[in-house]
Formats: C-alpha cells, sequence, structure tokens
C-alpha cells in the first residue's frame, strides 16, 4: 500500500506540472484564438468539431477496452498476452477508421449541410473545418494503443514531456495566426493542428516501440482476443454513446436551436472548465491504472480504499477551484477575454456543476471497467445520459427560448445517473459496500457542499455587497472552501497524513537550501 502511495503521489506531482502548463496556456491561447477567429469563426469551430468528435462514439469504447486489457496484463504479468492485446487493437483500430471515415463523409457531411446554423457565406469554410477535423481525429484514433501503453506502464513522465511539447506547438500555431492578414483563419488554424496531430503521433509511435516490447506490431490475427476485446468494447461502447451524447449532443441541439453565439458560449465554457478540472484528471489518471492492477491481484480491498480515497478527493478538488469562479464568473470571464460571448456566464457555472457530479462518478467507472462486468452498467448509464439530449431537444421544440435548461436538466440526470452507478456496483462487486461508499463519500460531499453554500450566502450578503474587491472575494472564498474540505471533508488520519508530508517536503527545501547556500 506505501508503495502504491507514493508511486500516486509521484506521478500525480508530473502530471500536475503538465496540467499547470497546459492550463496557463490553454486559456491564453483560447483568448488569443476568440480574439482572432471571432465570435462566429470560434462558435463554427467549436461546433463542427463537436460533429466530428460525435463520431468517435465508435473509438471511445474501444479506448477504454484497450486501457483495461494492457493494465490488466501488466497487473499480473503476462508479456506475451501483452504483444497480442496491442497488435489486435491496432487491427481493431484501424477497422474502426475506415468505419468512422464512411460515417463522416455520409451522415455527417449531410447533417452539417442540411441541419446546422451556420452563418451565411461560412458553410465552405465549415465544411474545410469539418474534412480537416476528420483527419486530425483519425491519426488519434491510430494512437490510442501507444498512448494507452503509456498509461498502462505509469510512464508519466514520458507522457508529461509529449504533452508539453504538443501545447507549445499549439501555442506557435496560435500566435502565428496572425501572421496571416488575408487568408481565412480558420482554415488556416485547423491546418496547422492537422499538422500538430502527425508530429505528436510519429512522437509516440517512435518512443513506444523503442521502449515497449509489446508495441510490435504482429501479423498474427488472434481470433479468440478480437472477440473478448469487442465483446467488452460493444458494450462499452454504449457508455461511450451516452457520454458524447450529453457533452457533444447538448452543443448541437444549442446550435440547431440559438446559432453559432450559443456554441461559442459553450466552447468557451468548456475551456474553463476543462481547465479546472484538469487537477482532478491528473489526479486520477496516476489513480486508475492502480486500481485495475489491484483487481487483477484479486487485491478487492485495495481497489475499494482507492476508489473510496479518490472520489472523495477528486470532488474537494475540484471544489477549491470551481468554487471562486462560480462566484465571480462574470469577473473572472472578463478578465480572460476580451470579449464575452452571451450565455457564457451561465453557461460556465452550471458545466462547472456538470463536471462536480461526473467527479463522483469517474472512479466508478473504472472500478467497472477493471471488472469487465460492464454490460448492464453501460446500457444504465448510457441510457441516463441519452435522457439529457432528448429532453433538451423536446423542451426547445415545444418552446423554450432558455438555452441553460439543456444544461439544468444535465445536472439532474447526472444526480439519477451517479446513483444508479452505486446500486449496480453494489450487485457486480461483492466487496463493494453501497453503505460505506455512502457514509465515507457521499454523505461527506454532501455536508462539505451544504456547508461551503452556507458561508458564501452569508458572505456574499454581509461582506462581498459592503467590499467590491472581486480578487479579495476570490481569496476568501477559497481560504473559506479550503478550511470546510480540511476540517468537515477529510479524515483526521488523512490530516495528519498531508501534514507531514507538507512538513516534510518544507524540510527538505530547507536542508537543500543551507546544502547549497
Amino acid at each position: 500500500m506505501h508503495e502504491n502511495n507514493k508511486r500516486i503521489v509521484k506521478n500525480t506531482m508530473m502530471l500536475y506540472f503538465r496540467m499547470l502548463f497546459s492550463m496557463g496556456v490553454g486559456l491564453y491561447t483560447s483568448r488569443v484564438v476568440l480574439e482572432v477567429l471571432g465570435v462566429e469563426d470560434y462558435g463554427i469551430y467549436s461546433v463542427v468539431g463537436g460533429l466530428v468528435a460525435m463520431f468517435s462514439l465508435l473509438n471511445g469504447s474501444l479506448t477504454g477496452a484497450i486501457q483495461r486489457f494492457l493494465t490488466f496484463e501488466l497487473g499480473i504479468g503476462n508479456n506475451e498476452k501483452l504483444k497480442q492485446i496491442f497488435s489486435t487493437s491496432l487491427n481493431i483500430l484501424f477497422i474502426i477508421s475506415l468505419l468512422i471515415i464512411i460515417l463522416a463523409e455520409t451522415v455527417g457531411v449531410w447533417f452539417l449541410n442540411a441541419k446546422m446554423d451556420i452563418p451565411e457565406g461560412r458553410m465552405g469554410a465549415a465544411n474545410w473545418v469539418f474534412q480537416i477535423s476528420l483527419i486530425t481525429f483519425v491519426l488519434g484514433v491510430i494512437s490510442v494503443p501507444y498512448n494507452a501503453a503509456i498509461t498502462a506502464h505509469e510512464n508519466f513522465k514520458v507522457y508529461s514531456q509529449i504533452s508539453i511539447f504538443e501545447i507549445v506547438l499549439k501555442l506557435g500555431v496560435v500566435l502565428s495566426l496572425k501572421i496571416f492578414l488575408s487568408a481565412d483563419k480558420l482554415i488556416i488554424y485547423v491546418l496547422l493542428l492537422l499538422g500538430i496531430a502527425v508530429i505528436i503521433r510519429l512522437i509516440y509511435g517512435f518512443y513506444c516501440t523503442k521502449y515497449y516490447e509489446e508495441c510490435k506490431y504482429l501479423r498474427k490475427v488472434d481470433i479468440p482476443l478480437i472477440k473478448e476485446m469487442f465483446s467488452f468494447s460493444a458494450w462499452s461502447f454504449i457508455g461511450s454513446t451516452g457520454y458524447l451524447f450529453r457533452t457533444q449532443g447538448i452543443n448541437i441541439v444549442l446550435n440547431m436551436f440559438f446559432g453559432v453565439i450559443a456554441s461559442a458560449a459553450q466552447g468557451i465554457a468548456n475551456i474553463i472548465t476543462n481547465a479546472v478540472t484538469a487537477f482532478v484528471d491528473s489526479f486520477n489518471t496516476a489513480v486508475n491504472p492502480q486500481i485495475t492492477k489491484s483487481y487483477a491481484l484479486k487485491n478487492y480491498n485495495e481497489m475499494n480504499r482507492l476508489v473510496f480515497y479518490s472520489t472523495r478527493f477528486s470532488f474537494f478538488m475540484m471544489l477549491v477551484f470551481i468554487v471562486p469562479v462560480c462566484v465571480e464568473t462574470e469577473y473572472v470571464l472578463n478578465l480572460w477575454l476580451n470579449q464575452v460571448p452571451r450565455y457564457a456566464v451561465i453557461f460556465t457555472q452550471l458545466i462547472m456543476v456538470n463536471a462536480l457530479i461526473s467527479a463522483l462518478a469517474n472512479p466508478l467507472g473504472i472500478m467497472a471497467n477493471a471488472t469487465g462486468k460492464v454490460a448492464v452498467y453501460n446500457c444504465i448509464i448510457g441510457i441516463w445520459s441519452y435522457m439529457i439530449v432528448i429532453l433538451s431537444y423536446l423542451f426547445f421544440k415545444l418552446g423554450n427560448n432558455i438555452p441553460q435548461t439543456a444544461l439544468i436538466i444535465s445536472c439532474i440526470i447526472l444526480v439519477m445517473s451517479l446513483f444508479s452507478r452505486v446500486l449496480l456496483l453494489g450487485k457486480i462487486l461483492s466487496s463493494f459496500s453501497i453503505k460505506d461508499f455512502f457514509l465515507d463519500v457521499i454523505i461527506k460531499v454532501v455536508i462539505v457542499s451544504i456547508s461551503i453554500v452556507v458561508v458564501i450566502v452569508l458572505l456574499k450578503t454581509f461582506v462581498f455587497s459592503h467590499i467590491q474587491l472581486p480578487l479579495l472575494h476570490i481569496f476568501i472564498v477559497i481560504l473559506t472552501t479550503v478550511l470546510i474540505v480540511w476540517f468537515i471533508g477529510m479524515k483526521r488520519q488523512e490530516r495528519v497524513m498531508l501534514s507531514k508530508k507538507i512538513i516534510d517536503k518544507i524540510h527538505l527545501k530547507q536542508h537543500n537550501e543551507k546544502k547549497y547556500a
């Protein structure tokens, strides 16, 4: 357990460094892109890119399957099976890529030209964005086994280095947009992103082929393994479609009823929310392989501990960043952007609430995947997600003209979906205690959340209304949230352990300063 904790902390630190760099550059580049492209072209890029992402339904399920199979076999040390899984996954993804292209060039092109709300005179540019984004996406599909291999080996140092290099390239692309004065900057932008995708694809391929023995393509076709992986991914496919319908589907529905202005607001809200959730993603990326490996080794108590721990801390970490942003959303957006699209403030707040609820569900999905018993689990989760888009479309079709209705519906459905996940896992895994999960996780996060809301309301009523300093408000809210999480959300032994780590870090730093003084 101690070695696992050390590995998780080490990997999380590396991923945090990557995330901080990514967040800083990402927030800056999105501001420049919005400024250079304008609200309309930014909205086109957001919604058309989302349409292309809809065709990743076939790919998304296999990504989880490949990650799970590689991590599982690494956990038990079956090297020969690892080689077969890698080669089989490449064969499957080549077929998937062909299917995606066929679907995109038929259904996708028709939907873009017949159903999407694109400003007059920009349909040609939208089609260019669609085609280039499709090629970029297919390159990402083929890269999946290589990325999965690095994550399964928990080699997050290399993963972080390649990611940072990719971010630097994207920064260069954004800064170069100002050079193209007479060209169509939207088309130039997606072409340059395609070039980056090619470079990153080659880097991942070269590294994995050189350092991981299993990352060699075998001509042998393993039919039983193909059936096994397809059986697993077929059910995961339903869960993946649900997730994409919930995210990209809402974006497309908003575009159909409210145009590219709503798409631009949704895109901005997603960027700032993704920047915040990157903290949690870094933590979960470090923990997830350990959950799967614990199950592979039949260490169910350790698996439950990791799931409970990561679920609570995912939620608390997001609270620390989301609460202050939600309190001062308008100030943050105006500070960040030169022009804030309409609806961006309320979209950002509601999407962040969606992200908070999702943070509680993500570790449960990893646990379900680790068991391989994903049929009923993904069916139920997928159905809940489909309902979000269906209900949103019906509300708008019946005359509702409030765009944030879709995100409110999403929040309600996500809560219902979370309880379904917990109940299903209680049936799938005899070692998983529903009662313990509610006592250790749900009750804790509910008490912490209510406490924070009450304190924030009191602060806004009696303090913030008399002190018009948004930065001071943000600082007070962060401090308040941290204190409530520390004293109410965390267990005593967790506070002691974290305090010890902080003190050890300070002593180490002081020792190094004296050593080199």
